[in-house]
């Protein structure tokens, strides 16, 4: 997550995205086999997924 400079809440958006777990969980409540066998092993794929999220965000213009 640092080298991609990847914070935990856009990590857990990505989470949340995929109705696994309900939006709210925190990340220590996620079952080590999740976050190992998919976070971890399917990184490129969620890195995909927080890109796609930033992408969507608005940039406020003052």
């Amino acid at each position: 997550m640092y080298v991609n400079l990847v914070s935990e809440e856009e990590l857990m958006e990505a989470v949340y995205s995929r109705g696994i777990f309900p939006k709210g969980t925190p990340f220590v409540n996620l079952p080590s086999d999740y976050v190992n066998g998919v976070l971890i092993a399917a990184w490129p794929q969620v890195l995909s997924v927080i890109k796609k999220n930033r992408s969507k965000q608005e940039i406020p213009f003052n």
